[in-house]
């Protein structure tokens, strides 16, 4: 017997190297035009109404490492490729799915055997059809060992074969992903997970086309082949400079999509980015300088502050001679004061970090912060922590950081990692570690080849389980940029994957307990998203894990 899930779908509402028209896209008609009555369009007019205005620009700090679905890994590609394709199912503001490009589906009363069924109408930007064979081939391809994707860890461990077809263990014929026609996909999975449908939904899931990608690598970073099956598809790309999206007029719900166009610019220094958007020459930009929060909070009405599962932590290479003993490790990390780093730097933004797991992770509704609490040093004091500190470094062999080595420290902005090194020198004695600041794009490579000691990192959860975050971590993972690996913390994470409830909550805290003990990161803060949007767009929203959806946005 089976139950059939559904929910009836919401209507939710750079001249450079590469800049190309998209023809495929289709023409520039406007069918999301906004009808207001005539006292309400008085109304708005008095009070600066912008209704009819179809285009949105708006300011990206960072660009994209890729805008590939199954290659991006950054957190800044999901800007462009949340709109730009469709999974067979998407995320609501609230982290919860409704129907995508698969209109309904079925779960097998075990929980292993997903059926999904494709909208008829659902077609590519350029008006082919999409079917089955798209997502089987996107899926293959992000499994598949010799494209190596840091994703393959959202799809392995769950679909059956998953990690043996990436280990070469077996044929792809042998996993669980079926098309039995051009409009159903059959998963099965290892083993029943609640969270399936939400994974269904991030960019890793989006299908791709074989006839695009295979045999062109540069395919999604040219206009004319980056086909797409989302609400919008690309019309420039410029390297360095922006992207611009436009109306895709093949979406099954294109009646539903108002903005003619998006133009997103990279812009990394925050100042020039702000000033931008106060003289009105752009809506919005993804990142309130901290130094101007306390008043864009008070007097732009653009300013949004929205809750962010998310963790900004340093990264160490553990292979590294000096980085490789843990009491090293310990000791750096106690002596940085996350307390100044919140409140002076940040200027108020974020929680203090000891542990992995941000709050807003959960287990059949119970948040995984709250019930496993804080690490024993949130409730030392700054001082306490350094105490400790102290001894450990001695321990290791550099009482007072008397000969300590030369360690470099790198990442994209001077301010955060300069009053770090300014804490190690003033409470451990240690002036011998160096900052290296590095453009996003270097610093994301030089972090995946481990051609780091110690760098910035950060991490949004994906999906509303523990995994989302402590999966970064295991052999396989692809995200995991420190060279740690333990086969305790990934015996225990697959266990936990299998289990619900109190016994799964259990066990992933076990697995934290297991990594922060090794520390091969050090948490810093718990984030939250500060940006800036135009009041006058309406439509939109910001999911907890970083997707700007613009599939409703309108101006009024």
């Amino acid at each position: 017997m089976k139950k059939t899930l559904w929910k009836q779908c919401l209507r939710i509402g750079l001249m450079g190297m590469l800049c190309v028209s998209l023809v495929a896209c289709g023409g520039d008609e406007d069918d999301g035009e906004i009808i207001l009555d005539e006292a309400a369009d008085t109304a708005e007019a008095e009070e600066g109404s912008e209704a009819g205005r179809d285009t949105l620009k708006f300011i990206m700090t960072a660009e994209p490492d890729s805008i590939d679905p199954t290659l991006a890994a950054d957190s800044a590609s999901p800007y462009i490729i949340s709109n730009c394709f469709e999974g067979l199912t998407v995320m609501l503001e609230d982290g919860s799915v409704m129907p995508g490009t698969a209109e309904s589906w079925e779960v097998s009363e075990d929980g292993l055997v997903y059926t999904f069924h494709l909208r008829e109408n659902a077609v590519w930007s350029d008006g082919k059809d999409l079917t089955s064979a798209d997502f089987v081939y996107a899926w293959k391809r992000l499994l598949s060992p010799e494209v190596a994707a840091d994703y393959e860890w959202f799809m392995g461990p769950y679909v059956l074969n998953g990690d043996k077809f990436f280990a070469e263990e077996c044929n792809f014929d042998e996993v669980g992903i079926k098309a039995p026609d051009g409009d159903t996909i059959v998963v099965t999975l290892e083993h029943p997970c609640d969270y399936f449908l939400e994974l269904c939904a991030t960019p890793a899931y989006s299908p791709v086309r074989e006839d695009i990608v295979e045999g062109n690598p540069s395919w999604s970073t040219n206009p004319e082949t980056y086909i797409t099956n989302g609400p919008f598809c690309i019309s420039q790309i410029a390297i360095g400079e922006g992207i611009t999206l436009v109306k895709n007029d093949h979406y099954w719900d294109a009646d539903n999509v108002a903005l003619s166009s998006v133009e997103y610019d990279f812009v990394a220094d925050v100042t020039t980015a702000l000033q931008a958007y106060e003289k009105g020459e752009v809506d919005g930009m993804d990142k309130v300088p901290g130094t101007e929060y306390s008043r864009l909070k008070l007097e732009d009405d653009g300013f949004q502050a929205r809750d962010k599962i998310q963790t900004i932590f340093l990264n160490y290479n553990v292979t590294d001679p000096v980085l490789s003993d843990v009491r090293i490790r310990k000791a750096l990390s106690l002596a940085i004061d996350r307390d100044a780093i919140v409140n002076e730097i940040n200027n108020g933004v974020g929680k203090p970090a000891y542990d992995l797991v941000a709050p807003g992770i959960s287990v059949d509704g119970q948040d995984f912060r709250e019930y496993v609490g804080e690490s024993d040093y949130a409730s030392m004091t700054y001082e306490e922590r350094c105490d400790e500190a102290r001894k450990l470094l001695a321990e290791a062999g550099y009482p007072d950081g008397n000969g300590f080595p030369e360690l470099e420290f790198q990442d994209y902005n001077s301010k955060l990692p300069t009053a770090i090194i300014k804490m190690w020198e003033d409470q451990l004695g240690i002036s011998t570690i160096t900052l290296n600041t590095v453009e996003w794009k270097v610093h994301i490579a030089e972090m995946k080849k481990l051609d780091i000691q110690i760098a910035r990192g950060g991490w949004t959860a994906d999906f509303l389980s523990p995994t989302s975050f402590l999966s970064m971590y295991i052999a396989n993972s692809g995200n995991n940029y420190t060279g740690w690996k333990d086969s305790e913390y990934d015996a225990l994470i697959a266990k936990a994957e299998t289990e619900s409830g109190t016994q799964a909550m259990d066990d992933f805290a076990i697995a934290e307990e297991v990594f922060m003990d090794a520390q091969p990161i050090i948490p810093l803060y718990y984030n939250e998203f500060t940006f800036l949007m135009n009041n006058h767009l309406k439509g939109w929203y910001m999911t907890a894990n970083g997707y700007l959806s613009l599939k409703g946005a309108y101006f009024e």
